[in-house]
């Protein structure tokens, strides 16, 4: 089979385009991308690259805002030891009084009513302390203002149990109290 001049022509000419834009395309790749990657050694000395240092700069500023926020949340804190353990006391037993309890749902919600109005009055309470604490007059009284709280939410949960669950209630009551701080 022979082929004619013309044909040869044309596949000399395709060959070659494509290994011109093989050779380019070659080349173009080998080229240095100013600005990407991580950071170059260049004879000894290390270079980051522009996007490397402002995402550095970026990042730092973040951890300074950060450790701001926590500055000024830690500042609000209460640090009276005795306080905060009887608030943190105080918001859990509801639920600790209740295990191995089962109530309906119209009694469920009237306990989750309870266990609502005494968490707000907790939350006041601690917003009271706070105060009084950072006008450098911590309140003595908090401590038994909370324990009055948590009987009187004692006293409105175990009335809404059933004899049944009284006796139970009155055993988690007893595990919880030794907890007192």
């Amino acid at each position: 089979m022979t082929i004619s001049r013309s044909t040869r022509n044309a596949l000399r000419v395709t060959v070659l385009g494509g290994l011109l834009a093989g050779f380019a395309t070659l080349g173009i790749a080998q080229q240095a991308r100013p600005g990407t990657g991580p950071a170059i050694t260049t004879k000894g000395a290390v270079q980051a690259a522009p996007r490397a240092d402002k995402g550095q700069a970026t990042a730092q500023a973040a951890r300074i805002e950060a450790r701001q926020r926590t500055a000024v949340k830690n500042a609000d804190r209460l640090r009276n030891k005795e306080q905060v353990s009887a608030l943190k006391l105080a918001r859990g037993e509801p639920w600790a009084l209740r295990r191995g309890i089962r109530l309906g749902s119209n009694k469920e919600t009237a306990m989750n009513r309870v266990v609502g109005r005494y968490f707000g009055e907790l939350t006041a309470l601690e917003a009271q302390a706070r105060v009084a604490e950072r006008a450098g007059q911590a309140d003595p009284s908090v401590v038994a203002r909370i324990e009055e709280l948590r009987r009187r939410e004692r006293a409105e949960m175990r009335d809404l149990l059933l004899a049944r669950d009284q006796a139970r209630f009155d055993r988690n009551v007893a595990a919880y109290v030794i907890r007192l701080p």
